[in-house]
């Protein structure tokens, strides 16, 4: 995938106790990761590494909320405008050209329960109709209609949530995709800002 550049780095989105974001940087992997609160186990995993040693802790772990510029909240809509002490916690998802994509938190699904709540079973009938196996193939489609050709991996985890979905090559060039469309396909973003900033305000389960 990134044979012919330098790699650009990776961004975790919902890093959670940072763990992943620190074993990528021991094996030499540049990058970071956010979420929406802070957990004790940054003091360690923020830490810099030996392959990171001039990088500052707070280049590593962020306390930040994803809210996409298509999912910002206008005048018009019932969320209101974004709260003036809030916008040093927002980050708009742009990322350097090339930039790897982590999203590991399958139980992070608050801002998006109402989506979720309208998505089909999956599309494979020999397979388990459960929520997650209906979220997979939910996330698969949104993927599909982005232009990425999906590629499934199973994770060699201790749970049930092992699927690990990449998009790693293009079916449709990204200037030929109307995201805003998309979105509202699947179901718009109301509710997301006030969902997605809420989770500021409450206390981080665990780590």
């Amino acid at each position: 995938m990134y044979r012919d550049q330098p790699f650009p780095g990776f961004v975790d989105i919902g890093c959670g106790n940072g763990l992943l974001v620190h074993i990528l940087l021991l094996e030499g992997y540049a990058g970071w990761g956010f979420d929406a609160r802070e957990r004790k186990s940054w003091a360690t995993y923020g830490k810099p590494t030996t392959t990171m040693a001039d990088a500052p802790p707070a280049d590593v772990l962020k306390r930040l909320v994803l809210l996409p510029d298509l999912a910002a909240p206008t005048d018009d809509d019932d969320d209101g405008i974004v709260a003036e002490e809030d916008r040093a916690l927002l980050h708009d998802g742009t990322f350097p050209k090339g930039t790897f994509i982590i999203s590991n938190h399958a139980d992070e699904l608050t801002p998006w329960t109402p989506i979720l709540y309208r998505a089909a079973p999956p599309r494979d009938k020999t397979k388990s109709a459960s929520a997650f196996s209906s979220l997979v193939d939910w996330v698969s489609r949104i993927a599909e209609d982005c232009g990425w050709k999906v590629e499934t991996e199973m994770l060699r985890i201790p749970s049930t949530r092992n699927t690990a979905l990449l998009g790693r090559a293009r079916t449709t060039p990204a200037a030929e995709i109307d995201a805003g469309q998309i979105v509202e396909k699947y179901g718009g973003t109301a509710g997301y800002y006030k969902n997605a900033i809420n989770l500021t305000r409450s206390k981080a389960r665990g780590h």
